[in-house]
């Protein structure tokens, strides 16, 4: 999907810390898209800036989220997410947002590419 594609509907963001990319966090909010970029309001003031190819690239159909999931405890969430978002793009991050929900365990598996491609495994 692109960035434009996007606006105005609601996407989950999936931060993966660089120093510790097994650790995950997540945030749901509304899309804005203004030409190829792309940032999402959690409604906490500016919107958090999320890269094309976090989007296009890395990103994923909301369908797939539970699918993803490695800890059992997670999975009501996943499914709420998936019914509730149009979109998920994970993205690498120096620094998780405040907003964000820490999630350990979340997702089953996770490989990186070394061109910093991530690849969600599914689990289920």
């Amino acid at each position: 999907m692109e960035c434009r594609q996007l606006d105005g509907k609601r996407v989950l963001l999936l931060f993966l810390e660089k120093s510790n990319p097994q650790r995950t966090y997540l945030l749901a909010g509304l899309a804005h898209s203004s030409g190829a970029d792309l940032s999402v309001n959690h409604g906490t003031g500016l919107g958090i800036p999320v890269s094309p190819l976090a989007v296009e690239r890395d990103g994923f159909a909301p369908a797939m989220l539970p699918h993803l999931v490695g800890d059992d405890r997670y999975m009501p969430m996943a499914v709420q997410h998936a019914a509730e978002v149009s979109w998920c793009a994970p993205m690498l991050v120096d620094e998780v947002p405040k907003a964000a929900d820490s999630v350990p365990g979340f997702l089953g598996g996770l490989s990186m590419g070394r061109d910093g491609e991530l690849y969600l495994m599914q689990v289920r």
